[in-house]
This record gives structure tokens, C-alpha cells and sequence, in this order.
């Protein structure tokens, strides 16, 4: 789905806000229970998700990041890049 998604964005700049990229399995205790239990499975996932690359696959690039909350989320800007 995530594919299909960046297929279908337009020309222009995109924003993302999202978790940032952690290991979830070495975070304190009180994260890693609230994360299992309110947030889904692909949330998990995308935790370990290289969305910048990701991104630079599909034609994107000029990214800048603004973390927020210690760095646990994050607005992740991109740009679509002209094609040749």
C-alpha cells in the first residue's frame, strides 16, 4: 500500500508526520507497553521503516527532518524531484 501511495502524489513537496526511525525493543518500559498496547502491528514496523530511502526510490529527494517529542516523532519533508 505504501508503494501505491507514493505512486500516486503529485508533483510538489510532501509532509510527513510520523514515528521517527528507534528500536522499540530498547526503550524504557513505560514506551515500549503503551506502544504495544494502543498502536497497531504495522506501527511496530514502521519503526524500522528507511522512509527517506524509500522516498529517494520513488523519486524524491531534498528531505529535511524536524523531530519532535525526544526525537520519537518526527515532520518529515520531502521534495519530488523533476524527471529527466
Amino acid at each position: 500500500m505504501t508503494i501505491k501511495m507514493l505512486r500516486d502524489l503529485h508533483r510538489g513537496a510532501t509532509l510527513l508526520l510520523y514515528y521517527n526511525e528507534f528500536d522499540l525493543d530498547r526503550q524504557w518500559f513505560p514506551l515500549r507497553w503503551a506502544f504495544g498496547r494502543f498502536e497497531c502491528e504495522l506501527a511496530s514496523e514502521f519503526l524500522s521503516l528507511d522512509l527517506k530511502g524509500l522516498l529517494a526510490h520513488h523519486g524524491f529527494g531534498s528531505f529535511v527532518t524536524h523531530p519532535f517529542l525526544r526525537g520519537y516523532v518526527r515532520l518529515l519533508g520531502a521534495e519530488k524531484l523533476k524527471e529527466v
